[in-house]
């Protein structure tokens, strides 16, 4: 059964093929800063920016389509591309239906208001959503790299300006070529980095969103130089666009669809309680591709971080050359990393070197029997196991960094 796949690409190829191998920066780079009060904002555009906040805060209902794409070059010169198709309905505060077509892959997002389900392939889970979409944790809009868009975030209106730009920064006007459109330029939040906004002044809404993601490249910065990348951006056109329009009353219905299968996380607690954070980690001993036998229970008295991961999965790809610099920096520090594909140890070794990849921590899990332990269901999926054998933490997705050191940290990691 193939496992619900999250996306936090630095893809690089459409589908299934080659990614990119973004890493963690410095562990000083890793704090964020105190902020005390709101920030001023300053600059030209902050009218322009928020106009589009009011008129995006105060929808009832949106619907759009997105041509979404990720461009990279790296300092070896290869340039690498990736492309999508969305569908975005939303209804304030929370209900949505969110679908993207990345290559092969699918991946849907919806919640009724109530419940919310994902899926990806026939593989999916329901959950409850979070109130506002822009605070969605759902994995599949969150992450601007599967279906996630800034696009989101202008829901939030004009009082949630400061949570949207990067504090101490400008939002400037950029001359247009085009009578009728504005562009407005920002640093967004989150890997979205600078930002512009086309807009159309006559109807206020967003036309095109255009992203440099520069703390997307800032990861690579402590990869090869020829690893790593010298510039991102990505662009996502949004057309057909209508607000307070009626949507069907089906447009948000969270039944699973035919051939899809999703487990009901409210309702069904202890089929993922041997995941949940509190319990104690489920005991197994594996081999390492050097044949070296390893036990859980033996490491006990240091922080354990486990990478449950596939060589056909992008976003685990993304993820592992961070799983690599943790193992570099603080393994022998206090800190086991071990990560634990679901493929036979010959594949593993062809993709590794392939990748450059060889350094990374691996066990082999033959017939995939501590993935079941672990209830995997998605992957990438981050265990993090504190000194004593507890589950600290679980990543289900590819987690940002900082809340993983963070995690580490209070599982009694000395960082």
């Amino acid at each position: 059964m193939k496992k619900l796949l999250f996306l936090p690409l630095i893809i690089v190829i459409a589908g299934c093929g080659e990614s990119g191998r973004p890493a963690p920066v410095a562990e000083s780079e890793f704090k964020l800063p105190e902020i005390k009060g709101a920030p001023k904002i300053e600059g030209d555009g902050v009218a322009a920016l928020s106009a589009v906040l009011e008129k995006y805060g105060a929808m009832k209902t949106y619907q759009s389509t997105i041509s979404w794409t990720f461009a990279a070059t790296g300092f070896n010169g290869k340039e690498q591309k990736a492309e999508s198709e969305r569908m975005v309905l939303y209804a304030a505060p929370n209900k949505h239906f969110v679908h993207a077509i990345t290559g092969t892959m699918k991946f849907t997002s919806v919640s009724d208001g109530e419940k919310l389900l994902e899926y990806a392939g026939s593989v999916g889970k329901l959950s409850k959503p979070t109130a506002k979409i822009w605070q969605a944790e759902a994995e599949n809009i969150r992450d601007p790299q599967i279906a996630g868009s800034f696009l989101f975030q202008l829901f939030r209106g004009k009082a949630g300006i400061n949570e949207i730009i990067e504090p101490g920064t400008t939002i400037t006007l950029v001359p247009s070529d085009k009578d009728g459109i504005e562009i407005i330029k920002l640093k967004a939040r989150g890997r979205y980095g600078t930002t512009e906004l086309v807009v159309d002044k006559a109807t206020t809404f967003v036309q095109k969103i255009t992203s440099q993601f520069e703390p997307l490249v800032d990861e690579t910065r402590d990869l090869k130089v020829e690893d790593q990348l010298k510039s991102v951006l990505v662009t996502e056109v949004i057309e057909h666009i209508k607000a307070d329009a009626p949507l069907a009353l089906d447009s948000f219905d969270t039944k699973p669809p035919a051939g899809v299968s999703a487990k009901d996380q409210a309702s069904e607690p202890e089929d993922l309680a041997v995941l949940s954070e509190g319990m104690k980690a489920p005991d197994f001993q594996l081999k390492s591709l050097d044949g070296e036998a390893v036990k859980l229970s033996a490491l006990r008295g240091q922080v354990v971080l486990l990478d449950f991961w596939a060589t056909w999965c992008l976003p685990c790809r993304e993820a592992l050359p961070k799983t690599i610099a943790l193992k570099k920096k603080y393994g022998g520090k206090g800190l086991a990393v071990w990560s634990i594909p679901e493929e036979d140890g010959d594949l593993v070794r062809i993709f590794l070197k392939e990748q450059g990849f060889e350094s990374l921590p691996v066990l082999i899990d033959p017939g995939k029997k501590t993935h079941k332990q672990y209830k995997i269901a998605a992957i990438p999926t981050y265990v993090v196991i504190n000194q004593q054998g507890i589950i600290q933490r679980v990543f289900m997705g590819a987690p940002e960094i900082q809340d993983l050191l963070s995690s580490l940290r209070e599982a009694g990691l000395p960082i």
